[in-house]
Protein backbone atom coordinates (compact mmCIF):
# COMPACT_ATOMS: atom_id res chain seq x y z
CA UNK A 1 0.00 0.00 0.00
CA UNK A 2 3.07 2.30 0.27
CA UNK A 3 3.23 2.83 -3.17
CA UNK A 4 -0.73 3.55 -3.22
CA UNK A 5 -0.10 5.92 -0.75
CA UNK A 6 2.56 7.92 -2.47
CA UNK A 7 0.68 8.36 -5.48
CA UNK A 8 -2.66 9.58 -3.49
CA UNK A 9 0.29 11.98 -1.90
CA UNK A 10 1.08 13.27 -5.59
CA UNK A 11 -2.39 13.97 -6.25
CA UNK A 12 -2.57 16.10 -3.07
CA UNK A 13 0.46 17.93 -3.16
CA UNK A 14 0.61 18.86 -7.10
CA UNK A 15 -2.50 20.93 -6.33
CA UNK A 16 -1.06 22.60 -3.53
CA UNK A 17 2.24 23.47 -5.37
CA UNK A 18 0.59 24.71 -8.84
CA UNK A 19 -1.64 27.25 -7.08
CA UNK A 20 1.32 30.01 -6.53
CA UNK A 21 1.72 29.89 -9.95
CA UNK A 22 -1.73 31.81 -11.36
CA UNK A 23 -2.63 34.24 -9.57
CA UNK A 24 -5.30 35.70 -11.52
CA UNK A 25 -7.14 31.55 -11.16
CA UNK A 26 -6.63 31.79 -7.48
CA UNK A 27 -9.00 34.90 -7.46
CA UNK A 28 -11.16 34.33 -10.10
CA UNK A 29 -12.25 30.67 -9.13
CA UNK A 30 -14.48 28.97 -6.63
CA UNK A 31 -15.03 25.73 -4.15
CA UNK A 32 -16.57 22.83 -4.59
CA UNK A 33 -20.03 21.86 -3.40
CA UNK A 34 -19.95 19.19 -0.57
CA UNK A 35 -16.87 18.34 -0.53
CA UNK A 36 -15.17 17.31 3.13
CA UNK A 37 -12.58 15.63 4.78
CA UNK A 38 -14.87 13.01 6.24
CA UNK A 39 -14.25 8.96 5.27
CA UNK A 40 -15.52 5.68 7.10
CA UNK A 41 -12.64 4.02 6.37
CA UNK A 42 -9.91 3.75 9.06
CA UNK A 43 -6.25 2.63 8.61
CA UNK A 44 -6.90 -0.60 10.13
CA UNK A 45 -8.55 -1.57 6.80
CA UNK A 46 -6.14 -1.35 4.26
CA UNK A 47 -3.74 -2.54 6.83
CA UNK A 48 -6.13 -5.40 6.68
CA UNK A 49 -6.10 -5.78 2.90
CA UNK A 50 -1.94 -5.35 2.75
CA UNK A 51 -2.08 -8.58 5.20
CA UNK A 52 -4.22 -9.97 2.77
CA UNK A 53 -1.68 -8.88 -0.12
CA UNK A 54 1.58 -10.38 1.74
CA UNK A 55 -0.13 -13.54 3.30
CA UNK A 56 -1.27 -14.43 -0.93
CA UNK A 57 2.61 -13.76 -1.98
CA UNK A 58 4.11 -15.75 0.72
CA UNK A 59 1.23 -18.55 0.16
CA UNK A 60 2.08 -18.86 -3.55
CA UNK A 61 4.90 -16.10 -4.68
CA UNK A 62 4.55 -16.92 -8.39
CA UNK A 63 1.13 -16.21 -8.63
CA UNK A 64 -0.25 -12.62 -8.74
CA UNK A 65 -2.71 -11.06 -6.48
CA UNK A 66 -5.42 -9.35 -7.78
CA UNK A 67 -6.09 -6.13 -5.91
CA UNK A 68 -9.24 -4.23 -6.13
CA UNK A 69 -10.43 -1.06 -4.65
CA UNK A 70 -13.22 0.75 -5.08
CA UNK A 71 -14.19 4.60 -5.65
CA UNK A 72 -14.50 4.86 -1.93
CA UNK A 73 -11.97 3.25 -0.83
CA UNK A 74 -9.57 5.48 -2.87
CA UNK A 75 -11.00 8.48 -1.49
CA UNK A 76 -10.63 7.40 2.05
CA UNK A 77 -7.25 6.56 1.36
CA UNK A 78 -6.70 10.04 0.15
CA UNK A 79 -7.76 11.61 2.95
CA UNK A 80 -6.35 9.60 5.64
CA UNK A 81 -3.05 10.30 3.74
CA UNK A 82 -3.66 13.92 3.80
CA UNK A 83 -4.15 14.08 7.65
CA UNK A 84 -1.02 12.84 8.01
CA UNK A 85 0.51 15.15 5.69
CA UNK A 86 2.46 18.48 6.01
CA UNK A 87 -0.51 19.77 3.81
CA UNK A 88 -3.64 19.04 6.51
CA UNK A 89 -4.16 22.14 7.72
CA UNK A 90 -4.57 23.69 3.72
CA UNK A 91 -7.00 20.57 2.90
CA UNK A 92 -11.03 21.44 3.47
CA UNK A 93 -12.32 18.61 1.85
CA UNK A 94 -11.20 16.36 -1.11
CA UNK A 95 -13.32 13.66 -3.80
CA UNK A 96 -12.02 10.91 -6.17
CA UNK A 97 -13.79 10.16 -9.40
CA UNK A 98 -12.49 7.03 -10.91
CA UNK A 99 -13.51 7.40 -14.62
CA UNK A 100 -11.97 4.57 -17.49
CA UNK A 101 -8.05 5.08 -17.09
CA UNK A 102 -8.20 8.35 -15.73
CA UNK A 103 -8.23 9.47 -11.81
CA UNK A 104 -9.80 12.90 -11.17
CA UNK A 105 -9.91 14.74 -7.80
CA UNK A 106 -11.07 17.41 -6.67
CA UNK A 107 -9.81 19.56 -3.50
CA UNK A 108 -10.99 22.12 -2.21
CA UNK A 109 -7.50 24.40 -0.21
CA UNK A 110 -7.51 27.23 1.98
CA UNK A 111 -4.24 29.54 0.84
CA UNK A 112 -3.89 32.52 2.57
CA UNK A 113 -7.48 32.97 3.74
CA UNK A 114 -8.48 32.18 0.54
CA UNK A 115 -10.95 28.79 -0.19
CA UNK A 116 -10.54 27.97 -3.62
CA UNK A 117 -11.00 24.39 -5.44
CA UNK A 118 -9.04 22.39 -8.03
CA UNK A 119 -9.10 20.05 -9.73
CA UNK A 120 -6.04 17.48 -11.15
CA UNK A 121 -7.09 14.80 -13.75
CA UNK A 122 -4.19 11.91 -14.87
CA UNK A 123 -3.91 8.37 -15.94
CA UNK A 124 -2.01 6.12 -14.12
CA UNK A 125 -0.27 3.57 -15.65
CA UNK A 126 2.89 0.71 -14.96
CA UNK A 127 6.39 0.99 -16.48
CA UNK A 128 7.43 -2.00 -18.06
CA UNK A 129 10.01 -2.59 -14.31
CA UNK A 130 6.73 -2.83 -12.58
CA UNK A 131 6.82 1.10 -11.11
CA UNK A 132 4.02 3.08 -11.51
CA UNK A 133 3.04 5.91 -12.69
CA UNK A 134 1.06 8.68 -13.19
CA UNK A 135 0.81 11.43 -16.41
CA UNK A 136 -0.85 14.29 -15.21
CA UNK A 137 -3.09 15.69 -18.22
CA UNK A 138 -5.38 18.49 -16.65
CA UNK A 139 -5.36 21.03 -13.81
CA UNK A 140 -7.94 23.85 -12.95
CA UNK A 141 -8.47 25.68 -10.23
CA UNK A 142 -12.52 26.53 -10.52
CA UNK A 143 -13.27 26.65 -14.22
CA UNK A 144 -9.99 28.17 -14.87
CA UNK A 145 -7.55 25.14 -17.12
CA UNK A 146 -3.72 26.08 -16.25
CA UNK A 147 -0.46 24.33 -17.35
CA UNK A 148 0.41 20.93 -15.75
CA UNK A 149 4.58 21.59 -16.25
CA UNK A 150 5.08 23.76 -13.33
CA UNK A 151 3.07 21.89 -11.00
CA UNK A 152 4.99 18.42 -12.00
CA UNK A 153 8.54 20.65 -12.01
CA UNK A 154 7.20 22.06 -8.36
CA UNK A 155 6.17 18.84 -6.89
CA UNK A 156 9.33 16.99 -8.11
CA UNK A 157 11.51 19.60 -6.18
CA UNK A 158 9.31 19.12 -3.04
CA UNK A 159 9.28 15.59 -2.67
CA UNK A 160 12.50 13.12 -0.94
CA UNK A 161 15.32 12.68 -3.86
CA UNK A 162 14.60 9.49 -4.66
CA UNK A 163 11.20 8.56 -4.55
CA UNK A 164 10.08 9.70 -7.95
CA UNK A 165 11.81 10.59 -11.98
CA UNK A 166 9.95 13.13 -13.70
CA UNK A 167 9.32 12.16 -17.92
CA UNK A 168 7.72 15.39 -19.46
CA UNK A 169 4.39 15.40 -17.67
CA UNK A 170 4.62 11.84 -15.77
CA UNK A 171 5.99 11.13 -12.24
CA UNK A 172 7.82 7.63 -11.69
CA UNK A 173 7.54 6.32 -8.58
CA UNK A 174 10.97 4.88 -7.75
CA UNK A 175 10.63 3.71 -4.43
CA UNK A 176 13.57 1.42 -3.52
CA UNK A 177 13.01 -1.98 -1.16
CA UNK A 178 9.73 -2.46 -2.26
CA UNK A 179 8.94 -6.33 -2.55
CA UNK A 180 6.86 -6.27 -5.32
CA UNK A 181 6.35 -5.08 -8.62
CA UNK A 182 2.54 -3.91 -10.03
CA UNK A 183 2.07 -5.93 -13.18
CA UNK A 184 -0.85 -4.26 -14.65
CA UNK A 185 -3.28 -1.40 -13.38
CA UNK A 186 -6.56 -0.60 -14.60
CA UNK A 187 -8.46 2.31 -13.34
CA UNK A 188 -12.39 1.69 -14.52
CA UNK A 189 -15.71 3.65 -13.36
CA UNK A 190 -16.04 3.36 -9.58
CA UNK A 191 -13.19 1.33 -8.97
CA UNK A 192 -9.39 0.35 -9.74
CA UNK A 193 -7.62 -3.21 -10.01
CA UNK A 194 -3.75 -4.03 -9.68
CA UNK A 195 -2.07 -7.32 -9.95
CA UNK A 196 1.01 -7.38 -7.78
CA UNK A 197 3.79 -10.33 -8.13
CA UNK A 198 6.97 -10.95 -6.19
CA UNK A 199 9.78 -8.95 -7.42
CA UNK A 200 13.47 -10.94 -7.39
CA UNK A 201 14.36 -9.17 -4.54
CA UNK A 202 11.51 -10.04 -2.75
CA UNK A 203 11.84 -13.51 -4.03
CA UNK A 204 15.30 -13.84 -2.93
CA UNK A 205 14.09 -12.12 1.06
CA UNK A 206 11.26 -14.46 1.36
CA UNK A 207 13.47 -17.25 0.39
CA UNK A 208 16.66 -16.51 2.64
CA UNK A 209 13.53 -15.68 5.09
CA UNK A 210 11.88 -18.85 4.94
CA UNK A 211 15.38 -20.93 5.26
CA UNK A 212 16.70 -19.19 8.27
CA UNK A 213 13.62 -20.26 9.73
CA UNK A 214 13.90 -23.43 8.87
CA UNK A 215 17.22 -23.85 9.96
CA UNK A 216 15.99 -22.24 13.40
CA UNK A 217 13.83 -25.34 13.93
CA UNK A 218 16.20 -27.61 12.96
CA UNK A 219 18.59 -26.63 15.47
CA UNK A 220 15.49 -26.50 17.89
CA UNK A 221 15.54 -30.22 17.07
CA UNK A 222 18.29 -30.43 19.30
CA UNK A 223 15.82 -30.82 22.50
CA UNK A 224 14.41 -34.13 21.49
CA UNK A 225 17.63 -35.83 23.06
CA UNK A 226 17.29 -34.04 25.91
CA UNK A 227 16.70 -36.91 29.01
CA UNK A 228 16.95 -40.09 26.25
CA UNK A 229 19.46 -43.03 27.13
CA UNK A 230 18.98 -44.47 23.89
CA UNK A 231 22.34 -44.17 21.77
CA UNK A 232 20.45 -45.07 18.85
CA UNK A 233 17.73 -42.76 18.84
CA UNK A 234 20.13 -39.73 19.73
CA UNK A 235 22.23 -41.02 17.00
CA UNK A 236 19.42 -40.93 14.74
CA UNK A 237 18.24 -37.24 15.77
CA UNK A 238 21.62 -35.66 15.45
CA UNK A 239 22.39 -37.37 12.08
CA UNK A 240 18.89 -36.38 10.96
CA UNK A 241 19.24 -32.75 11.50
CA UNK A 242 22.43 -32.70 9.33
CA UNK A 243 20.59 -34.35 6.13
CA UNK A 244 18.98 -32.12 3.50
CA UNK A 245 16.31 -34.03 3.49
CA UNK A 246 14.19 -37.14 4.84
CA UNK A 247 14.58 -40.46 3.08
CA UNK A 248 12.27 -43.28 3.38
CA UNK A 249 14.60 -45.18 4.82
CA UNK A 250 15.46 -42.54 7.53
CA UNK A 251 11.80 -43.06 8.67
CA UNK A 252 11.40 -46.76 9.03
CA UNK A 253 14.97 -46.27 10.95
CA UNK A 254 13.11 -44.44 13.26
CA UNK A 255 9.95 -46.67 13.36
CA UNK A 256 12.39 -49.63 14.67
CA UNK A 257 14.60 -47.76 16.99
CA UNK A 258 11.05 -45.73 18.72
CA UNK A 259 9.69 -49.66 18.94
CA UNK A 260 12.66 -50.65 20.80
CA UNK A 261 13.28 -48.07 22.95
CA UNK A 262 12.34 -48.31 26.94
CA UNK A 263 9.22 -47.09 28.30
CA UNK A 264 11.17 -44.14 29.96
CA UNK A 265 12.81 -42.78 27.01
CA UNK A 266 9.33 -43.58 25.04
CA UNK A 267 7.66 -41.32 27.64
CA UNK A 268 10.62 -38.41 27.17
CA UNK A 269 10.76 -38.35 24.03
CA UNK A 270 6.78 -37.27 23.72
CA UNK A 271 7.29 -35.07 26.36
CA UNK A 272 9.86 -33.21 24.40
CA UNK A 273 8.04 -33.89 21.17
CA UNK A 274 4.90 -32.25 22.80
CA UNK A 275 7.11 -29.32 23.99
CA UNK A 276 8.55 -28.68 20.21
CA UNK A 277 5.83 -28.67 18.52
CA UNK A 278 4.35 -25.38 21.43
CA UNK A 279 7.36 -23.12 19.56
CA UNK A 280 6.54 -20.36 17.95
CA UNK A 281 8.89 -20.76 15.06
CA UNK A 282 8.41 -25.20 14.83
CA UNK A 283 4.41 -24.05 14.70
CA UNK A 284 4.76 -20.85 11.67
CA UNK A 285 7.35 -23.91 9.77
CA UNK A 286 4.24 -26.14 9.94
CA UNK A 287 1.70 -24.02 8.99
CA UNK A 288 3.68 -22.76 5.73
CA UNK A 289 3.70 -26.36 4.71
CA UNK A 290 0.16 -27.10 5.69
CA UNK A 291 1.12 -29.82 8.34
CA UNK A 292 -1.19 -29.87 11.49
CA UNK A 293 0.69 -31.05 14.58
Amino acid sequence: MKIFGSVMIIVALAVVLSCGYVAAAIFTSTTYDELSMNTSYNWAHFQKKAAEISKGMIANPAKPVLVKLTNQEVEGFLKLAIRDNRINSMIKGAKIILKKDIILAQINMSVAGLEKGVQLSGQPSVTADGKLQFTAEEFKIGTYSIPVTPSILALKAALPTGIVKRQGNTIILDIEDIPFHVRSLNVEVDYLTAELVVSPGGLLQMGAAEEALVQAVVKKAESLTKGLESKAATSLITSIQQKQEITPGDVEQAKSIYESLSPEDREALQKNMSSLLQDPAVQEILKKYGIKP
